[in-house]
């Protein structure tokens, strides 16, 4: 995770804000660009909101788990590192995470890794506005169009979910807005030329070609 250089350099993330000469490429893309088939139906999940993930390089995340695991709409917890305290749930696969109607996409060392296979499925992605982006352009997402935006400090992200569990249909738009926002990142011939091209023009307005 990067902010401001002197020179243009190459990153995998960038602050969306104060991010000059940061040059995104898809780097790590086999952890990043993790897309899974979504078997279940919206309508038939659970009617809460999940997650799961290591809280050690996030204070949001430690604030998020510490202050709202209590919170009976919301099964969340840490699966790392093991903790004696009540919001260590353990690992929790995908696949189960993909039976909850929602599911919290929180940053960790820059952006949400989860955020790409949640988008790509038949689940909600809950999160705050997106600090950091990468080649995913998360910058780009629409608040409450592509996912449900909370507050900074959760405060409302109960309340939030608990109105769209009442509005299925707009849960349902948001699900395919999302699924075709991530469409975009599927033809790995089309990715691969981007991807060229932005080092082409990198190497050249850098006197590198």
């Amino acid at each position: 995770m990067t902010s401001n250089f002197n020179t243009p350099t190459i990153v995998k993330s960038r602050p969306v804000l104060a991010s000059k000469n940061s040059i995104i490429l898809n780097l790590n893309k086999i952890r990043h660009f993790h897309f899974v088939k979504d078997k279940n139906q919206f309508k038939d999940k659970i009617n809460r909101a999940v997650w799961r993930g290591n809280s050690n390089n996030s204070k949001s995340r430690k604030y998020f788990i510490s202050n709202f695991q209590h919170v009976e709409l919301f099964d969340i917890g840490q699966h790392g590192p093991k903790v004696d305290k009540p919001w260590y749930k353990g690992f929790m696969p995908i696949e189960q995470q993909l039976k909850y109607k929602f599911i919290f996409c929180i940053e960790g060392a820059d952006t949400a890794t989860n955020m790409k296979w949640v988008m790509n499925s038949n689940s909600v992605c809950v999160m705050p506005k997106p600090k950091y982006e990468t080649w995913f352009m998360e910058g780009t997402l629409i608040s409450d169009f592509h996912y449900i935006e909370v507050n900074d400090d959760f405060s409302n992200a109960e309340k939030k979910i608990s109105y769209y569990l009442r509005n299925e249909n707009k849960c349902l738009k948001i699900i395919q807005n999302a699924n075709l926002f991530v469409n975009q990142f599927k033809n790995q011939k089309r990715e691969k030329l981007i991807s060229i091209l932005v080092l082409d023009k990198y190497f050249k307005l850098s006197n590198q070609l």
